[in-house]
């Protein structure tokens, strides 16, 4: 039976746009993800960043603005803005409910213990926590001969950008003071890494040095050594290198945003991304072949010693002093002198009830919610106190936060009862003067950018999520993107 004249026609057509699109894809996709880059970074600090060009020397953060699709002040829509999830829903384009990851650390429910995002009990570390696919997952996923890898000091920044299909993910293991990765991957000991890890230096581990300039020059040093030695962006299909900047968070936790140190090290950056981005120029036709993608993975708060300096309130929150208080009503309330223990677990804000003790002493479920919230309330510390249980649409709350709560319920991951802390608040923690917990604009708001051949070069103030990332590329690369994915294709960006 011979095909007929219209399918036949529709066969071409279909072939002449895989063709087309085939083309015009890039040859090197480059994601460059700061780790608390706040979005006002970008906009505060352009006079001190050089400038976009200077004769053939290209910048840093100014060329890229420049020459991009640029929204200064794209959003993560979560409750928590952390760094696991947050490198998840960059790769993914999904909230939390979908990745599968709402914090770093969690009590998990159903195993009853403490897990870390990227813990595997096989393979030591993998993204197998990860409940979706990442763009260059799908991308090979569609039998395109692609290299992926992904590098960032910390091995969850990494190992979420790099997903299931990565070649490798590397990271900085601060106590053996080298790059090390996973019998997860199939190339996680390449020829070339024993070289280089002999070239660190200083030889002796100096953990300060991963808060300083010098944690993003390494990992420069790391990206470089990937596309020399693995070649990437030589082969017949599109090649993905996902860098991740964890010094620039790790600083920022220890001085806090506002600090002459943190003033200097957005700075520093500046130089190493011009540095980073002339090499590739050598290697490549930067325009018509490489795709960047730069973003934040969350932002940050000033210190609470910041704030109240500027006359503005805030407050470290004592968490053990918070937890004896709600103890001490409890025993009230319960008529008991014993030293109950009433919670299991406390992670990041979420506290899961001891149901164990509240069973023992026959308490009604919901009726132990309610008291737990009421005193919870009580205390003052919280912006909102939220009993998943006991959550429904028509509470009275910030349609923002119930969003958020939307968009990042992972049951076994959530606790019984989520403190929500006020603005400008967050919970102390030895060695830390800032932190970032909230889904407040300090936290969720980053800059996002797309520099390529296919990009306009224009600064957009309309509202995008960072979960648009995934299916924006998605389009670009003429694949489906991952089953769960919740942005929107930024079809404004695109040359018509």
């Amino acid at each position: 039976m011979k095909p007929s004249r219209h399918a036949a026609l529709l066969f071409f057509l279909i072939f002449v746009t895989f063709q087309a699109n085939a083309a015009s894809a890039p040859k090197l996709v480059i994601y460059l993800v700061y780790d608390q880059l706040r979005a006002d970074l970008l906009t505060v600090n352009k006079p001190r960043f050089l400038p976009s060009k200077s004769g053939s020397q290209l910048g840093g953060f100014n060329y890229l603005v420049e020459n991009s699709s640029y929204f200064p002040f794209a959003e993560y829509d979560v409750m928590s803005s952390m760094t696991c999830p947050g490198h998840a829903i960059i790769a993914t384009g999904s909230w939390p409910i979908h990745t599968g990851i709402a914090v770093n650390d969690w009590y998990s429910r159903s195993k009853n213990r403490r897990e870390y995002c990227v813990d595997d009990d096989m393979f030591g570390m993998s993204p197998r926590k990860l409940k979706t696919t990442t763009i260059s997952d799908e991308y090979k996923n569609a039998d395109f001969p692609s290299k992926v890898y992904a590098i960032a000091l910390k091995d969850r920044s990494g190992i979420m950008l790099g997903g299931h299909r990565a070649d490798a993910a590397f990271w900085f293991d601060e106590k053996k003071w080298s790059w090390q990765s996973s019998t997860y991957y199939p190339n996680a000991r390449p020829p070339w890494m024993d070289e280089l890890n002999s070239k660190v230096s200083p030889r002796v581990p100096d953990v300060s040095l991963l808060k300083q300039i010098w944690g993003s020059q390494r990992t420069l040093d790391l990206a470089d050594q990937i596309l020399n030695k693995e070649k990437l962006g030589q082969g017949k299909a599109t090649d993905f290198l996902f860098i991740s900047f964890s010094a620039h968070d790790k600083a920022g936790h220890t001085y806090g945003p506002n600090s002459d140190e943190m003033k200097k090290m957005i700075v520093d950056e500046d130089r190493e991304l011009s540095g980073f981005l002339n090499n590739l120029k050598k290697k490549f036709n930067l325009e018509k072949d490489v795709l960047i993608v730069l973003t934040g993975d969350h932002g940050i708060p000033p210190s609470p010693d910041y704030s109240i300096k500027n006359k503005i309130k805030a407050e470290y929150i004592d968490e053990i002093q918070v937890v004896q208080k709600i103890y001490k009503k409890l025993n009230e309330v319960y008529d008991t002198s014993s030293k109950n223990e009433w919670f299991k677990a406390i992670e990041s804000m979420h506290y899961h009830v001891n149901w164990d003790l509240v069973s023992k002493m026959k308490i009604n479920r919901r009726e132990f919610l309610e008291n737990v919230k009421s005193i919870a309330k009580e205390l003052d510390v919280a912006e909102e106190v939220i009993v998943p249980e006991l959550f429904s649409k028509n509470d009275l709350m910030s349609p923002r936060i119930k969003k958020q709560i939307e968009n990042s319920y992972v049951e076994d991951q959530w606790g019984d009862l989520i403190m929500m802390p006020k603005p400008f608040s967050f919970p102390f923690e030895k060695g830390r003067k800032a932190d970032h917990v909230s889904g407040y604009s300090y936290d969720k708001m980053v800059p996002l950018l797309f520099a390529g051949a296919a990009f306009k070069k224009q600064i957009f103030y309309s509202k995008a999520y960072i979960v648009d990332i995934h299916p924006t590329m998605a389009a670009l690369l003429g694949i489906i993107p991952s089953p769960k994915v919740d942005g929107r294709i930024l079809d404004e960006i695109f040359k018509k």
